[in-house]
């Protein structure tokens, strides 16, 4: 009796440890994982919050400023100070500098730049808006007949396929490319629109963007632009913005409003040229490096041309881009139409195909004042641009070929069959003095010696 009671206690004692050992090891288990639940979900919000706070935004990331380990981590987090420094680092390597010294260079280009189109040099315009942009493209499309890659591809090339080809436009010809936009630029990459020697330009607003289409090895580019006085942009951007219903812009509630009212609006473009030069387009604050940076870009990197002198420009552009060798070997029996299209669109009276008559606020005035606001370091670096301008014309002015300058003057026969170096050294002397003067007076210069009627003698420029 007793045995069997010492059984049975026993019995219910090793029950009651078994059951008590099974729920402490089912305790401790499930303890272990939510500690280690716990610990997993805070390491990933730390690493999370750790994020956020050292990279704000995406932008900023790509941005950040990773050659100099010596700032501390609130420079880091900024967007890129470009300096003068970068101008010898991607993506500005793409482009060719502007050489002052040495036209071995340009001679190069003019010599052999047009032999292979896959080595080709092709050119970047860098369009900045209201500044002759279209005329350009007639210049270059109509009268040089050279194939370019731009917004107007959009609207007339096959843009369906990744296959390069170009179409016919009423300003010339295009490829089926469009580097005016990331989507375009992107599909651009993946085309290899440049290595293929297909377009002679490239023509897009996004130069740094743009500037990855290039190779510093294999297919550098050369960059000019065309530029006009900010403040008379910016009044034709508020007019032409009125009216211009063919345009992604188009603004028809601008005629309610004054130029006062257009100054103050918060969308209205200021100092564009330096915020396009800097990657700073959503910056709300530049600062005096910033334009100073833009200075040295465009003085080192781009062909300087203006709209109030464009003939001047544009002789300098074919020198520059050894394009005077492609005209002549394309343009051997349609050489009078050529030239006598390129004196049409570079006349003051027609320098803008999109242009339109409107009010030009004076010096001093409020509306002025208002504008000088919003664009006082674009003003800046224009006044800058006029002495780059100078600088390379009184350059290309002792280096540029005489068959560039002949094609305002005289025609192909003349130069072929009637070579007298007098009347050349004469003729070309006329042309000069009066491209001194202006561009208009320059034009009417080139038609006489054409013998072209004169324009009206109540026009002047």
């Amino acid at each position: 009796m007793q045995s069997m009671e010492s059984f049975r206690f026993k019995r219910q004692y090793k029950y009651k440890y078994v059951q008590r050992y099974h729920h402490d090891h089912d305790t401790s288990v499930q303890n272990r994982k939510k500690r280690l639940l716990f610990f997993g979900t805070l390491m990933i919000f730390g690493q999370l919050a750790f994020f956020l706070v050292e990279f704000k935004t995406f932008d900023q990331f790509l941005l950040r400023n990773t050659h100099n380990n010596n700032n501390n981590n609130n420079q880091n987090r900024q967007l890129l100070e470009l300096n003068s420094n970068h101008l010898d680092q991607y993506p500005f390597t793409n482009f060719l500098d502007v050489n002052y010294e040495s036209s071995s260079s340009y001679e190069k280009i003019v010599d052999d730049g047009n032999t292979n189109n896959n080595n080709k040099t092709v050119g970047f315009y860098w369009q900045v808006p209201r500044c002759g942009g279209t005329t350009m493209k007639h210049i270059m499309g109509s009268c040089l007949r050279l194939v370019q890659a731009a917004r107007t591809s959009s609207d007339y090339c096959d843009m369906n396929t990744l296959e390069l080809q170009t179409c016919q436009t009423k300003v010339g010809r295009f490829v089926n490319a469009d580097p005016s936009d990331h989507k375009g630029i992107q599909r651009a990459t993946r085309m290899d629109l440049v290595p293929s020697g297909i377009p002679d330009v490239l023509i897009s607003s996004r130069l740094l963007h743009a500037a990855t289409l290039y190779d510093d090895v294999h297919h550098p580019g050369r960059i000019f632009t065309i530029l006009r006085d900010p403040i008379e942009r910016s009044v034709s951007t508020f007019y032409y913005l009125q009216n211009a219903y063919w345009e992604r812009h188009y603004r028809p509630d601008l005629k309610e409003m004054t130029l006062l009212d257009y100054a103050a609006l918060p969308e209205t473009a200021s100092n564009w040229m330096t915020r396009w030069l800097t990657g700073k387009n959503a910056e709300p604050v530049l600062t005096q490096s910033d334009v100073e940076f833009a200075k040295e870009l465009l003085e080192r990197k781009f062909l300087v041309m203006l709209t109030d002198k464009m003939a001047t420009s544009i002789e300098m552009l074919l020198y520059y881009m050894g394009w005077e060798k492609t005209v002549y070997r394309i343009s051997r029996d349609n050489y009078d139409d050529m030239r006598e299209c390129l004196v049409a669109n570079t006349k003051s009276d027609t320098s803008h195909w999109n242009k339109n008559q409107h009010f030009m606020p004076d010096v001093g005035t409020p509306e002025y004042r208002a504008l000088y606001a919003i664009n006082e370091f674009d003003m800046q670096l224009y006044e800058h641009a006029k002495k780059v301008f100078e600088k390379q014309a009184a350059m290309f002015s002792k280096k540029r070929k005489r068959k560039v300058r002949n094609l305002f003057i005289k025609s192909s026969k003349q130069d072929d069959d009637n070579n007298n170096n007098q009347d050349d050294d004469q003729g070309t002397q006329q042309l000069l003095n009066a491209t001194k003067r202006s561009d208009y007076e320059a034009a009417q210069v080139a038609a006489n010696l054409m013998e072209r009627p004169p324009e009206e003698a109540s026009h002047k420029s």
